[in-house]
């Protein structure tokens, strides 16, 4: 989720700090809610929500361009949320360097480029000056970008932090990086809220995410939506909004929903302990946000998970903001809560079933600093995945648990929501069960230092060494990457299995120069087998494999994985570090051999360092939980807060990343990051050996879809294609088992 900042002059930036994102709302959606229901662990609530509008891509994108009463400039920070915590004295120190579970793991070398069919995409600049009409230009300065990216019948749709853009897959097969970039759709214009501003009732949308759901050929796009009344920051309502395209062409028209998630028992949300009455030196911020919803999907539904914050957590009553982020009480901390939704009704357009779970109720097994459970991620099926779902309907999720002892663990909790056949039905009957499975190997673990004790390692990742001049003319050093936290932001299901991932701390690279004495990031990742019995009733699962990916005296953080059913397995995300600017990477971590390190591939060489508003002094202190004192050292920025990755019908594997295009400031000089999107097309995996069978053909480029962006934007270069699907679904990978690593987690909204 992303804070905000009024626009003031850069050298009163780190004075002026408002926790928000951009927009702003016009009208009030509620959802129609019926008696609240319980079954175990299934459901706490069942509500009905209609489609409360339509809107139609080309059309926003041929709008008549008018200078808009709306333009007004701000920046957006995302921001925190933190939950306080008693340090103790084991929490506090380092830990030791040999205790860091990913120190062990082969060590990737990096090549350049690749046949990656690597393009631009959404950068601040795009996102800031996009829109049509009213919308024209409305959007501020904002960060991190967040990452919703979806592949299907020949599109690609990018939704980020604030604005969203749709490419095809096919088209001219040359070479689009001297084409300009098209203008982007503000989330604001697209979900059909007011043009962005400071004054009046407004809105905070932010955390896009997006889905193309290849049994039903529709796209599915989710935001959170906070409403400020009378005017920005009194937060008062939190939503959740799902736009459904009516067709597999995501340029047409699209029906939009919206549930209310304030949870104060208002607009047809439940009442949560937490979530009602004015928070301490405040009147207005009364109710709950649900910070970072996910998006996944099974045969029957919709799922969206967030983490549950009381307003009064996350959001201080009046600038400037001092540590921490939240006030006290504690109020909800995170707690996770899960929403599933008919696709059936959703895809029609109809009134839809909606079924919502509060996991507070779930007892939480592990440390008790690292409670509730948080981050319960649904799983998204790959392209043609050969998973089979029992007939009264499963859908998986992933988290993590802290476990055995928080800090350094090696525990993942798998869940299964079942019955989800009867969200189709008059009356249902959900049932949440999980298990939790170790790593691999005791000594495969993960970790992130601990938010509540600022003695502990910082965990922000270092970059190249070059110009930075808005941290510069604060007085601050470079700035580093936020790594956030460990937990699990993205899920996919293929051939059986659940992949994921997490950011985890590592021990310093004694050739790192100028950074010899600081940690670095990497990651760790995860194949598990969930197995479920014939009724549901019960859930086993196992660790096919985990290992990590390191690069020394470089940083890698905010990984998404692209499992092909074949076993083809490619994940994307940042790499930083002495030798690179933040770049957009890639690694294929299928069939390697025991002790071999996957080779990393740059698609988006960084150009810049990341030199952004959200590192600068007050708040480059809050991106670790360090003093609030300028200047900061290490100044944090935030970054990412997460990527996304996705098969297409062909096979091929997408990527979408946050990286540093150009080093070119927006028109505030705020920001300078950009998105970058790639692909790759695997040869096919042959089973018996796991190696790759002969070279395939060519496939075409994308560009930006004509009814969208017109002229083309970026290039395809050399992709390639794959046999047809029968041969693909004919073999399968073999895998090799590597380390893994764990921790603690932080929580940012």
């Amino acid at each position: 989720m992303a804070p905000r900042l009024t626009s003031v002059p850069l050298a009163r930036l780190t004075v002026a700090v408002v926790v928000g994102a951009v927009a702003v709302s016009v009208t009030a959606m509620t959802g129609l809610a019926t008696t609240p229901a319980s079954n175990g662990h299934g459901v706490e609530q069942v509500d009905h929500i209609h489609p409360v509008a339509t809107v139609n891509v080309a059309k926003l994108d041929s709008e008549p361009v008018g200078r808009s009463s709306f333009n007004v400039h701000h920046l957006v920070v995302v921001p925190r949320a933190t939950r306080p915590r008693t340090a103790t004295a084991s929490q506090s120190a380092a830990a030791p360097l040999d205790a860091l579970g990913g120190d062990s793991a082969p060590k990737s070398s990096v090549a350049s480029g690749g046949d990656d069919g690597a393009f631009d995409a959404i950068s601040s600049i795009d996102m800031q000056t996009g829109g049509t009409g009213a919308y024209a230009n409305t959007n501020g300065s904002l960060e991190p970008p967040d990452q919703g990216l979806c592949v299907g019948a020949d599109y690609v749709v990018e939704a980020v932090n604030d604005a969203m853009r749709v490419y095809r897959t096919t088209g001219r097969a040359a070479a689009f990086h001297d084409v300009p970039a098209t203008k982007s759709i503000p989330l604001a214009q697209f979900f059909q809220r007011a043009a962005g501003g400071t004054t009046g009732p407004t809105d905070f949308i932010s955390d896009p995410r997006c889905l193309f759901d290849h049994a039903t050929q529709r796209w599915f796009v989710t935001v959170l939506d906070m409403t400020s009344v009378p005017a920005y920051p009194a937060f008062n309502r939190d939503q959740n909004f799902i736009a459904v395209s009516k067709t597999s062409d995501p340029t047409g028209d699209w029906n939009i929903f919206s549930f209310d998630v304030t949870d104060n028992g208002l607009n047809g949300s439940p009442l949560h302990p937490g979530c009602v009455g004015p928070p301490v030196g405040a009147t207005t911020l009364v109710g709950c946000l649900g910070d970072q919803p996910t998006i996944g999907t099974d045969a029957n539904g919709i799922y969206i998970t967030d983490n549950e914050y009381a307003l009064a957590e996350v959001f201080p009553v009046a600038p400037p903001v001092a540590p921490p982020l939240q006030q006290v009480p504690v109020l909800r901390s995170g707690v996770a809560q899960l929403y599933a939704l008919s696709k059936q009704q959703l895809v029609s357009g109809s009134d839809t079933t909606l079924v919502r779970l509060d996991t507070n109720g779930i007892a939480f097994p592990g440390p008790a600093e690292d409670s509730p459970w948080q981050s319960i991620s649904p799983a998204q099926p790959v392209a043609n995945d050969t998973t089979p779902e029992p007939s009264m309907g499963v859908e998986y999720f992933l988290s993590e648990v802290g476990g055995p002892v928080g800090h350094n663990a090696n525990q993942v909790v798998v869940w299964a929501w079942t019955n989800t056949a009867s969200l189709n039905a008059a009356s249902q009957n959900l049932n949440l069960t999980s298990v939790t499975i170790t790593t691999a190997s005791p000594s495969d673990t993960f970790f992130a230092p601990d938010p509540a004790a600022p003695s502990s390692q910082p965990f922000g990742a270092y970059q190249k060494d070059g110009p930075h001049p808005l941290a510069a003319g604060a007085g601050d050093p470079e700035e580093e990457l936020n790594a956030n936290d460990d937990r699990m932001n993205w899920v996919t299901l293929s051939n059986g299995t659940l992949w994921t991932n997490v950011n985890t701390l590592l021990s310093p690279s004694p050739d790192a120069t100028g950074h010899t004495t600081d940690n670095r990031v990497g990651i760790m990742y995860f194949q598990v087998r969930p197995t479920l019995s014939a009724d549901g009733s019960t859930l086993q699962a196992s660790m096919v494999r985990d290992g990590y990916v390191q690069v020394p005296d470089n940083n890698v953080l905010f990984g998404s994985i692209g499992p092909r059913v074949d076993g083809a397995t490619v994940m994307s995300f940042t790499l930083a570090g002495v030798d690179y600017y933040p770049s957009q990477a890639w690694a294929r971590i299928d069939g390697l051999a025991p002790g071999e390190a996957p080779v990393v591939h740059v698609a988006n060489l960084g150009k810049a360092p990341e030199d952004g508003f959200t590192g600068l002094g007050t708040l480059g202190g809050q991106g670790i939980g360090l003093p609030d004192a300028p200047p900061c050292g290490p100044c944090v920025a935030r970054w990412g807060d997460y990527s996304a990755s996705q098969v297409d019908e062909s096979g091929c594997i997408w990527g979408a990343n946050e990286y540093i295009p150009t080093g070119v400031h927006d028109s505030l000089g705020a920001t300078d990051w950009g998105t970058g999107i790639y692909h790759v097309c695997p040869k096919p995996v042959v089973a018996s050996t796991g190696v790759s069978a002969p070279a395939p053909t060519p496939t075409p480029t994308p560009v930006v879809a004509s009814a969208v962006a017109g002229p083309p934007s970026l290039p395809n270069t050399s992709a390639q294609s794959l046999p047809p699907l029968a041969v693909m679904l004919a073999v399968a990978s073999t895998v090799v088992g590597l380390p893994v690593i764990r921790r603690r987690r932080r929580r940012d909204a």
